[in-house]
């Protein structure tokens, strides 16, 4: 969809609007009077005029209430008008100290960015994302200034101690997060801003009497009301302040406190997703970023959360059971209805929520950006990503136009005739019939990737097995015997003691409900194996010790071909199905496109080692356990597809040996670094780690230690360590080092062993040093 003015008639001078506009030059400010009095300038005015006339009356009183600033426009360009306008406006607002008065200089800069970005989008100067980033930048201005005012005003009145009372923000305690479109600084032309609103009750300033959560709740309803009431000026922005913890029954400003036992306690999915485009606006930015790393783990968790997977299904299948809409109806909604914008946000977030934790580049708040991300990281196909991404730029676009037309927050089609057309021309179209064939194309675009989600989840009633009564129903039974099963009398008995919460993983009624639906699916995938009645015992051993049962039944329900591979882990390496069951994190990784792809040499396993989030952190015990996982995944993946045959011996050998020489690139700078800031270091020292046997020789085995050597060089004349609390002989330095790594390899945690090492081979054997 493109739109740019080459096609937009003149305004005939014989028009109304045109001799209202003439007529009206006589209130104009004789500077605007004199800009507009040039032939161009009023050519510019009646091809604007001829732009807005029957498409949008917002426009067209905004190009006459703001004439002056449309005579900048007329001068600069409408982007470099916008430019100016923030950069003369905000610094003077936001140093204001009457409230009303700012209340009413906050409504024109809303009126004048308004009218410089309409132009800028239908002159086809700014894209769609530099359309929504300029809006976004104009709401969080006002929102600063609108902040900054209340807090100065407070401050004034003895209630708050400001630190710099020219930036009444730093340091105040107080913050205002956006969600939605304005975090990912996506706004719609007339969108409402959804915020939260938090202070930290440690680090306000309070000064006043009353309750400090009271004062804030009074300061936040003050700076609503600066942005959203509705004067003879107009209204700023719309303000939704319904995404704060359970906004029932919860005051408008809330103390992080609070708001972090809510989200680690009781919030929900949703509300997850929602945080993915969280951003601090306005406030003490400080406390606030703090407060976003304090609930990073709520939004972003290590292993996938599979019970939420399902959850968020349901949530899925429920927006498709509501959105009965499609584009050839009258009065479609571009937003809810069937292959609109909700869809597309919805599937990317998704796909945000379930590998984000584990991949913080998958972490952005801009949709598009979000979907490049997905396709670089194997998560999505380029076609899926430019399919959803031109249905995007062209719903948003037509949005825009819905809601130019008479500054109103809709997604819906107009149903009356005259209005199809005025909104077809205003997007671009020749007929209300082109706009509609080109709409109907990109929604079913959406709606096939859409519905590519949780694909082939759904399961008839023919697939239902039943294990009532005493003995195993006789078509149950046939089913069984069908796939393979002998015994079938005594997997009746344990599928019953399943079913009865016998074991601590299926003690929940979730628990329960979920296994009775898989039994389809896992006997479907044990019957794969070579004997199938030894493959349900061996599965009936892991559940007996599965501490949990929610989520893992949730993931197999969810990814049937995951219950395959453990059916087949269970028949070749009981261990290895074992781990699997033990560790979430494999089934993340089996999920993982590249899986089963080549095996990466040991410098790619560095780099991506050290792309972990917790290498970025001065944590050491963190970084040891990312480690410990790092290794585990990568063993196992060796393991399957030396099962699967996809690497022989000899590749699993050397495979073995180069994720075991990653481990130690990476390890040792991490350990050695914990010593220095104890012990200090020796200047010109050298120290190396020597591998050998098996792993020197690249022929590493599961079962194989690392047998290694270290050696260390210190120039003659060294006494001490320098530059630690603590220094350390020379022996004494480098042995304590040795230790500390064998250590770090060696430590059984909650994360295993990261690896078993042999200290034999080296000189004297286990009496050396």
């Amino acid at each position: 969809m493109t739109f740019s003015l080459k096609n937009t008639p003149f305004l005939s001078e014989d028009d109304d609007l045109y001799r209202d506009w003439i007529q009206s030059t006589g209130d104009f400010d004789p500077k605007t009077a004199d800009v507009f009095g040039k032939r161009d300038a009023d050519a510019f005015a009646r091809l604007w005029l001829g732009r807005f006339k029957g498409t949008s009356p917002h426009l067209t009183r905004l190009f006459f209430v703001e004439r002056d600033f449309a005579a900048r426009v007329f001068e600069l360009g409408a982007p470099a008008a916008f430019a100016e306008l923030l950069k003369k406006s905000y610094p003077r607002l936001y140093a204001s100290e009457n409230a009303e008065t700012a209340g009413q200089e906050l409504r024109r800069l809303k009126r004048r960015g308004a009218l410089a970005i309409a132009m800028a989008d239908l002159a086809g100067v700014w894209n769609l994302s530099e359309v929504t980033h300029a809006l976004s930048v104009l709401a969080e201005a006002c929102l600063r200034v609108a902040t900054a005012v209340v807090l100065r005003g407070r401050a004034a009145k003895g209630e708050l101690v400001l630190a710099d009372e020219s930036e009444p923000e730093k340091g105040c305690g107080f913050f205002i997060v956006a969600m939605g479109k304005l975090g990912a600084r996506e706004l719609n032309y007339s969108s409402d801003v959804d915020l939260i609103m938090l202070y930290d009750a440690d680090k306000a300033p309070y000064a006043g009497k009353r309750d400090v959560g009271a004062f804030f709740v009074r300061a936040a309803r003050d700076i609503v009301a600066l942005i959203d009431d509705k004067t003879s000026s107009g209204y700023v922005f719309r303000v939704d302040l319904r995404l704060r913890p359970d906004p029932g029954s919860t005051p408008v400003a809330l103390s992080t406190q609070a708001a972090a036992c809510y989200y680690e306690s009781f919030a929900q999915n949703w509300e997850r997703a929602a945080f993915i485009k969280a951003r601090i606006v306005a406030g003490d930015k400080a406390v606030g970023t703090a407060f976003l790393k304090e609930i990073k783990p709520f939004v972003w968790r290590r292993t996938t959360d599979f019970y939420a997977l399902k959850q968020i299904g349901d949530i899925k299948r429920s927006l498709g059971a509501r959105s009965s809409e499609t584009p050839d109806k009258a009065g479609f909604n571009i937003k809810l209805g069937q292959g609109g914008i909700r869809e597309i946000e919805f599937f990317t977030q998704l796909q945000q929520l379930l590998w984000g934790g584990r991949d913080p580049s998958l972490r952005a708040r801009s949709t598009v950006v979000a979907l490049n991300a997905l396709v670089k990281a194997g998560w999505v196909s380029a076609k899926d990503r430019d399919d959803l991404v031109a249905a995007y730029d062209f719903l948003r676009t037509l949005e825009h136009r819905l809601q130019m037309t008479d500054d109103r927050q809709t997604q819906t089609l107009p149903t009356a005739t005259e209005d199809q057309a005025a909104l077809a021309r205003f997007a671009g179209f020749d007929d209300y019939g082109g706009l509609l064939q080109a709409l109907g194309a990109h929604c079913a675009a959406v709606r096939r990737v859409y519905d590519s989600l949780f694909a082939g989840e759904n399961r008839g009633d023919a697939d239902a097995f039943s294990f009532g009564g005493a003995d195993v129903p006789a078509e149950t039974a046939a089913k069984l015997r069908e796939f393979g099963f002998s015994d079938v009398d005594r997997i009746g008995e344990t599928v019953r003691g399943w079913l009865s919460g016998r074991y601590r993983a299926l003690r929940s009624d979730r628990a329960r409900e979920l296994m009775t639906d898989l039994l389809p699916v896992l006997f479907a995938a044990l019957a794969k194996s070579d004997n199938p009645d030894a493959a349900f015992l061996s599965f009936d051993e892991l559940l007996r010790g599965l501490p949990a049962g929610v989520q893992l039944f949730s993931l197999f329900q969810s990814r049937p071909a995951l219950l395959d591979l453990l059916a087949e882990l269970i028949s070749a390496v009981p261990a290895l199905a074992g781990d699997m069951i033990r560790h979430a994190d494999l089934f993340d990784a089996v999920l993982n496109p590249a899986f089963f792809q080549p095996f990466p040499d040991a410098a790619a396993m560095v780099s991506e080692i050290l792309a972990l989030p917790e290498w970025a952190e001065d944590d050491e015990e963190a970084a040891l356990d990312a480690l410990r996982r790092f290794a585990r995944e990568k063993r196992f993946r060796c393991a399957v597809q030396f099962l699967r045959g996809l690497i022989d011996r000899d590749g699993l050998a050397g495979r073995l040996t180069d994720l075991a020489t990653a481990v130690l690139t990476a390890l040792c700078p991490v350990v050695t670094r914990a010593i220095e800031k104890k012990y200090g270091a020796f200047e010109n020292a050298a120290f190396s780690v020597v591998l050998l046997g098996k792993a020197g020789s690249g022929e590493m085995s599961f079962s194989s230690d690392l047998d290694i050597l270290f050696i260390y060089d210190v120039p003659d004349g060294a006494a001490e360590s320098a530059g630690g609390t603590s220094p350390l002989t020379v022996g004494v330095y480098y042995a304590r080092l040795a230790h500390k790594i064998v250590n770090a390899l060696t430590a059984n945690t909650a994360d295993g062993v990261l690896w078993s090492v042999d200290m034999r081979l080296r000189p004297s054997g286990s009496a050396g040093p």
